[in-house]
């Protein structure tokens, strides 16, 4: 993440960061299985393939639970990242996930929802990978506690302002 940060921030004037949290996805494994869960998830992997662009760096993200991807879209302004996770949860509403259960019944998973937290540093800035992980956590736990699928945008401050 370091390096492709890196690159991006050379190459880009500006850069966003999305975090996207599939809502109640433990009821789904809890309810299922894993298996059925990890159908899921490449599903949800589908459509964030099908809404970023071939520049975008699309992963899954931490060891909160495996329900949370990371998207780095380079020359992408708070517009643009706003537009993104708006397709994005459009597209995964859509999912329409055919598992089986642990026991092996055949399974159709839909209604998913996802909640988003982006993070827009200001071009000039030099805020490092965590930094922007860390204020793109911040909006998607405000979406989360707002009610979920949900889109918020975080508080990236200027580097004068973190200086002072």
């Amino acid at each position: 993440m370091v390096e492709v940060h890196g690159q991006v921030r050379r190459r880009a004037a500006t850069l966003a960061l999305l975090i996207i949290d599939l809502d109640w996805f433990k009821r789904i494994n809890d309810q299922f299985g894993h298996p059925a869960g990890d159908t899921v998830l490449q599903s949800v992997a589908a459509v964030l393939q099908e809404c970023t662009r071939s520049v975008d760096v699309v992963g899954r993200y931490g060891g909160h639970g495996g329900d949370e991807f990371l998207i780095l879209a380079p020359d992408t302004d708070l517009a643009g990242a706003r537009t993104l996770a708006r397709r994005i949860c459009a597209g995964i509403t859509t999912v329409v996930a055919n598992a089986r259960s642990v026991h092996g019944a055949p399974v159709t998973i839909t209604g998913l929802t996802a909640s988003v937290g982006i993070a827009v540093p200001c071009p000039d800035d030099n805020h490092g990978p965590g930094e922007l992980i860390r204020f793109a956590d911040a909006a998607l736990l405000h979406a989360k506690q707002s009610g979920r699928g949900l889109i918020r945008i975080a508080t990236v401050p200027a580097a004068s302002a973190r200086e002072s």
